[in-house]
C-alpha cells in the first residue's frame, strides 16, 4: 500500500514499482531495504513535468548533489534522495 503523495508513486520507473511490490510482498521489506535484494540502490533522483506534459527524469548513486539542473518550465519537481525527500537547490536551463 502507498501512503505517499499520488505524483510521487507516479514517478517510479515500471521495473522499480515492480521491485518495491516485491521486496513487500515477498520479502516483507521496507524501501530503504531495496539495494540488499536488488544489488542496485535507489539513490538520488529528481523527477519533473514539462511543459508538455512528458515526465522528466534524471538519477544517480552516491550522495544527492548539491544543485540538480532541470529543463526551462519544469514543474512538479520531485527529487528523493535514498527514496527519501530531498532539498538540493534547483537551476533551470
Amino acid at each position: 500500500m502507498w501512503t505517499g503523495d499520488k505524483a510521487t508513486f507516479d514517478r517510479f520507473t515500471s521495473d522499480e514499482l515492480a521491485n518495491l511490490n516485491d521486496l513487500a510482498d515477498t520479502f516483507g521489506q521496507t524501501m530503504d531495504q531495496y539495494e540488499d535484494h536488488y544489488n542496485a540502490p535507489i539513490c538520488w533522483q529528481a523527477t519533473a513535468v514539462l511543459p508538455d506534459g512528458t515526465v522528466w527524469r534524471d538519477s544517480g548513486c552516491g550522495p544527492c548533489p548539491a544543485v540538480i539542473r532541470v529543463p526551462r518550465g519544469a514543474a512538479d519537481i520531485m527529487v528523493t534522495d535514498e527514496g527519501r525527500p530531498a532539498h538540493p537547490r534547483i537551476q533551470e536551463g
